[in-house]
């Protein structure tokens, strides 16, 4: 079972359900693979995982350890669908 940076396993994302994501799992932020999981995301997809960009690039494994958690970033993506990865309801009880 593979943990995304945002903390769920890809057995339950939603882009994994709905076979928009081919990725065979996702990864930490500081795993060595990030590069090659965002390109080809943004191949298949046409876009990269802004929560592991950002993780990556704070060198954390999960957002849940950064103490800006929840950040906007997590507010902002209903491009990818309502509550995704996580609902506002969810969201606002870490704030």
């Amino acid at each position: 079972m593979l943990i995304g940076a945002c903390g769920i396993t890809c057995e339950v994302c939603g882009l994994l359900e709905n076979e928009a994501c081919e990725m065979c799992g996702c990864v930490p932020g500081t795993d060595v693979r990030v590069p090659d999981k965002q390109r080809r995301l943004k191949a298949q997809m046409g876009f990269i995982c802004e929560v592991l960009e950002c993780a990556a690039k704070k060198k954390i494994d999960f957002c849940f350890k950064c103490r800006e958690f929840p950040c906007e970033i997590y507010y902002s993506q209903g491009e990818y669908g309502e509550g995704f990865p996580f609902s506002k309801e969810f969201l606002d009880k870490f704030k």
